[in-house]
């Protein structure tokens, strides 16, 4: 994901990752998020949507990309409880691929 995430692009995003999940019987989805731009509390709600939507459809959701400054905004946000944090996305693919 790369720039901004207004609420309804966050949406989008939502909608095909959802989409992608049913479409491939994916159990694990991954979002990058090395290029958002706009980190703000906000994130953390879209997020925490994408998430329990992602456990809803028996997926689990790992997170990849988590800049310093990204971290720091989590940290006191939304329940993101059950997302597996990873700081590139190597370690996300190199985690997906050791299970």
């Amino acid at each position: 994901i790369v720039g901004e995430v207004s609420r309804a692009r966050a949406a989008k995003i939502l909608d095909a990752l959802l989409a992608g999940i049913s479409r491939y019987g994916a159990d694990v989805a991954i979002l990058d998020i090395t290029g958002i731009t706009d980190v703000d509390a906000t994130l953390a709600d879209h997020l925490a949507r994408a998430n329990a939507a992602t456990r809803l459809q028996g997926a689990r959701l790992l997170l990849a990309g988590v800049q310093p400054k990204t971290a720091m905004m989590l940290v006191g946000g939304s329940n993101l409880a059950g997302i597996v944090f990873h700081a590139t996305l190597a370690d996300a693919l190199r985690a997906v691929r050791s299970r």
